[in-house]
């Protein structure tokens, strides 16, 4: 699988997850209004019908997902995923790095064995020459 289906199915399923949890928090928000509504035995109390209106936005406005809200996910994600970009680029910075040392190393060893080679091929040559001949010594000279 490649790293573009991985993060496509990794959003998705994030994706599904918010929406789960939108829905619950409008429940809880519904449940709020409801629980926070008078108890049954001051059911008939006297209540403004004004005054309903903005009991119930504001319990479902401070338990309903907002746009702040999810500007503010979105931010960690996008944070959470330059986190974890910059530590993959340190790691291949690192691994480049240390590629680098290793092929400059080579390089120096290839160098140095090719000396060594030249220098054994000159001796090995010097040995199987032959001995340049005698030459007969003068009179005067022995």
């Amino acid at each position: 699988m490649s790293e573009i289906e991985h993060l496509k199915r990794h959003l998705e399923k994030e994706e599904a997850h918010h929406v789960q949890h939108a829905r619950q928090a409008v429940a809880q928000a519904i449940q709020g209004v409801v629980t926070k509504a008078p108890p049954p035995e001051h059911l008939f109390n006297p209540i403004s019908l004004a005054d309903l209106p903005n009991m119930v936005s504001r319990n479902v406005a401070k338990n309903a997902p907002s746009r702040i809200a999810d500007n503010k996910l979105a931010a960690a994600r996008l944070m959470r995923d330059i986190a974890e970009l910059r530590q993959r680029v340190g790691q291949i910075e690192a691994r480049l790095a240390n590629e680098l040392k290793r092929k400059r190393q080579a390089e120096l060893d290839i160098v140095r064995l090719r000396k060594e080679l030249s220098a054994t091929k000159s001796c090995v040559a010097s040995l199987r020459m032959p001995p340049p001949p005698l030459r007969k010594q003068c009179s005067k000279f022995a």
